[in-house]
């Protein structure tokens, strides 16, 4: 499978059967399991009002991820400290059959070079869950180095006491 990847920079909200390919990634456990959003319900009105927020806001810039015209995955710099020079890097790729391609390894990369060369930071910044195996190896395919480990910091299920740690990783630009 040859891939092409598009990086889109979202400056409106998308029509509506993007979004709903977006929420449904959101509500697939098996693409989120490692992420935050598990424990919320996702719906057109939910995902709207986030983008509205980020879109608001002058500290997040989001990146739609396109395989030629297929919409394939999300990648996101967040939290932007121009004071600081820093920021966070969140991605995720919800079409499944992308999944192992080194396509996360190419995210990172985009956006750590966006960040550096466009946005002229310095750092960058993120976790994982230390059981995310793939994400680890992304990140250090990416050079970004353990800067700490919270023990025990991640409930892995919602109504149990299984925990992981929350290993924070950083990249000097």
């Amino acid at each position: 499978m040859s891939v092409k990847l598009n990086f889109i920079l979202l400056k409106k909200i998308p029509k509506i059967k993007e979004l709903r390919i977006w929420i449904n990634w959101l509500n697939d456990f098996e693409v989120v399991k490692y992420s935050e959003q598990r424990f919320k319900e996702h719906t057109i009105k939910t995902q709207k009002f986030f983008l509205r927020k980020k879109l608001k806001e002058k500290k997040s810039l989001i990146f739609r991820i396109f395989n030629n015209k297929e919409f394939i995955g999300v990648l996101e710099l967040g939290s932007i400290n121009l004071v600081h020079k820093t920021c966070e890097i969140m991605y995720f790729i919800g079409e499944k059959k992308y999944w192992y391609k080194k396509i996360g390894t190419k995210l990172v990369y985009f956006g750590a070079n966006y960040a550096k060369k466009k946005l002229k930071l310095k750092k960058i910044i993120t976790s994982v869950y230390k059981k995310n195996k793939g994400s680890l190896k992304v990140l250090r395919n990416n050079k970004f180095k353990i800067a700490g480990v919270l023990n025990k910091n991640f409930i892995i299920y919602k109504n149990k006491e299984l925990r992981d740690d929350q290993v924070i990783l950083e990249k000097f630009l």
